[in-house]
């Protein structure tokens, strides 16, 4: 019933709905200085990959150009604009595509998070909203110039690393189900087993250890006539051969990343504009390169 009130509100019943519900009008921009760490690397992210020419609001995830990745997968995409979008650093562009738009018994309900415009709601001392090039120059000034050493910063952007590299390996992990037709279901064993690999092994290691355990578990269903219920013992067999893999670093074949592992903006961002690096978030063990090489940069000075 409620989808058939929807269907008769009209194009501009819908617009009205909309301006209602997502006047930005009423929302109080973010002060800069409100902006955590970890904000900053996503909103830098965000405006090198959802941004046009006139630079004047954020595009849709739906319209990522596709030789560019915001991170190493869709779903952290849509976990990214939620969570700036949850804090009001960025807020629903009323004037969105109206299908991106949900509707019930004649009310705006909710959207499409992946479709919907963004505009940027961010302000320098409590001043009016800025512009998109103005926030873009003073992110990049002040991720380029300040590295954040409180105990609560440094461990947001610890997590933030270890997120990206955990990202980086599901989403292969996914890609190599998918390419045998798996009905392969991610959840909490698997998040579980893959955290405990992050925390030893360079994405780049893992990626190999995905390609025999997936292959194992293919070869295994197939032989054993099971129907095409694969996927079953994907997350056993990855953590057996990676705890293999953790005490004899021979087992591994060290994946290089090639079209099905594509580099992200935010690690781009992290590791070459920030730390002057190159690809440490993929051929380093995070927790490993943190310790030795990061630490430091992320530690006030006695």
């Amino acid at each position: 019933m409620a989808k058939q009130k929807a269907q008769k509100l009209s194009a501009d019943d819908k617009i009205k709905l909309i301006e209602a519900k997502y006047c930005i009008e009423d929302k109080k921009p973010v002060d800069i200085e409100e902006l955590s760490y970890t904000h900053k690397l996503y909103l830098l992210a965000i405006f090198r990959v959802l941004t046009d020419e006139s630079f004047d609001s954020i595009l849709p995830l739906t319209e990522i150009p596709s030789d560019k990745f915001l991170s190493p997968s869709r779903y952290m995409d849509r976990n990214i604009m939620d969570c700036l979008n949850s804090q009001n650093i960025i807020l629903v562009d009323p004037n969105s595509n109206t299908d991106a738009f949900e509707f019930e018994d004649n009310n705006c309900v909710g959207f499409d998070i992946a479709a919907v415009n963004w505009f940027v709601n961010i302000s320098e001392k409590d001043e009016e909203r800025l512009s998109v090039a103005s926030c873009y120059t003073l992110i990049f000034k002040d991720l380029t110039n300040y590295f954040p050493t409180s105990s609560e910063e440094r461990k947001k952007v610890i997590s933030f690393t270890m997120n990206l590299a955990f990202n980086e390996a599901l989403s292969y992990l996914l890609h190599k189900c998918s390419k045998l037709n798996y009905e392969f279901k991610f959840g909490n064993k698997t998040h579980l087993f893959l955290s405990q690999l992050i925390a030893s092994l360079a994405v780049s290691d893992i990626c190999s250890i995905i390609d025999k355990a997936v292959d194992e578990d293919y070869l295994f269903i197939t032989r054993s006539n099971s129907g095409n219920n694969y996927g079953s013992t994907v997350s056993d067999r990855l953590l057996n051969l990676g705890e293999l893999a953790i005490r004899d670093n021979s087992q591994i074949r060290h994946s290089k990343r090639n079209e099905c592992l594509p580099r992200s903006e935010l690690s781009k961002i992290f590791y070459e504009l920030i730390h002057d690096g190159d690809d440490e978030g993929f051929t380093e063990c995070p927790a490993e390169f943190w310790k030795n090489n990061l630490v430091a940069s992320y530690t006030a000075e006695a």
